[in-house]
């Protein structure tokens, strides 16, 4: 039992710590596209996933690390493209369509586009706090939820405290009511039921933070 529990609390954390590649496949004449396959390369650390389109020509690749990546398509009969100067963020469902060109596999489309800001396949509402804010700003206590206030639809409450242990969850998301939010650490949960104060005392100092 407690090893079923400790693996979905990992699974857990690494889907909240993930971004989305979705996205519809089509050829010259918008007819859509199976079977074409699709890679992401992580052009940090080199690592690939790869998957295939269905009947839809859709495709979709989740639970990828944040990062910059390159996305090759490739299928029979058609020239292959290669796009890259794609930056995936935290919680991030980011769309690319792709049209392709009857062709050479050794005639290739090379595409360098930054992934749009407006995310048609997600309603969600989000912002990243990259790490440069984190270390340029002057905050008093070095914690993270003092950056709360920079994101869109936050308004602290009066009682709002990043300090206190009790009041630090005393904020309004988007016109909820202070203190029904919930905070997540590493993807898992990380508040209690009653009250809904941030459940741990040791507070990651923005130092701890890549981006979140």
């Amino acid at each position: 039992m407690l090893q079923r529990v400790l693996s979905a609390l990992l699974a857990v954390a690494a889907f909240g710590q993930t971004a989305q590649l979705t996205g519809l496949i089509t050829d010259s004449s918008k007819a859509v596209m199976a079977n074409v396959r699709v890679v992401a390369t992580n052009s940090l650390t080199g690592v690939s996933r790869a998957t295939e389109s269905n009947v839809q020509g859709n495709y979709t690749i989740p639970a990828l690390p944040p990062g910059k990546y390159q996305i090759s398509v490739q299928g029979d009969g058609f020239r292959p493209i290669s796009r890259g100067g794609i930056t995936l963020e935290v919680d991030q469902v980011a769309r690319i369509d792709f049209a392709m060109e009857v062709g050479s596999v050794s005639d290739s489309i090379n595409v360098t586009a930054q992934v749009p800001l407006l995310q048609t396949s997600s309603g969600s509402l989000g912002q990243v706090i990259e790490s440069k804010q984190f270390t340029d700003m002057p905050l008093n206590d070095r914690g993270a939820l003092g950056l709360l206030s920079l994101s869109d639809g936050i308004a602290p409450s009066r009682n709002q405290d990043s300090n206190s242990f009790n009041n630090s969850n005393a904020f309004s998301a988007n016109g909820s009511r202070p203190g029904q939010n919930e905070i997540l650490l590493d993807g898992a949960p990380n508040t209690v039921v009653l009250g809904n104060p941030i459940l741990r005392c040791d507070r990651p100092g923005s130092t701890a933070f890549g981006m979140f």
